[in-house]
């Protein structure tokens, strides 16, 4: 039998649907996310613990390495906090039976985007708008815009 390109690349590239949200996944999802929220505390503490650490040396004012070490600690300390925040806030949702809803319009998210991420809230559509409207309001130059701008 002979197919046309048409059939095979929507055959091929069309995404199946997503199966339902399962009680054993969402479980299976809540189970990943507490273990996730354990894994990243520890490193807080171990990184807050470094820190503690480094400050207990003597640090010449002029040793600019040790503040850029001291610095590169406090952001990855700020940005593995960020992620306990979405993973606690994921786990509310599921306490309160809205996860694997996006936050934005309401409309149920694939499961294979929990899969990947188990604490998104966002369905495709809402995270692409996000990321584009994020990359609209940046400067794509940085501080080394063009004099036309």
């Amino acid at each position: 039998m002979h197919q046309c390109a048409a059939d095979i690349l929507t055959r091929d590239f069309i995404q199946k649907e997503p199966k339902t949200m399962t009680k054993e996944k969402l479980h299976e999802f809540k189970n990943r996310l507490e273990t996730e929220r354990e894994i990243f505390s520890d490193k807080i503490h171990a990184q807050e613990d470094e820190e503690r650490i480094y400050l207990d040396y003597d640090v010449d004012d002029e040793d600019q390495v040790d503040g850029q070490v001291l610095e590169l600690l406090k952001k990855l300390t700020e940005s593995e906090k960020k992620l306990i925040d979405k993973i606690d806030l994921a786990l509310t949702r599921i306490d309160k039976g809205s996860y694997g809803i996006c936050t934005a319009c309401k409309a149920d998210i694939p499961l294979d985007r929990p899969e990947v991420k188990p604490s998104v809230s966002l369905c495709r559509n809402c995270q692409a708008y996000n990321y584009n409207k994020r990359l609209m309001c940046r400067n794509p130059c940085g501080d080394n815009q063009p004099s036309f701008w």
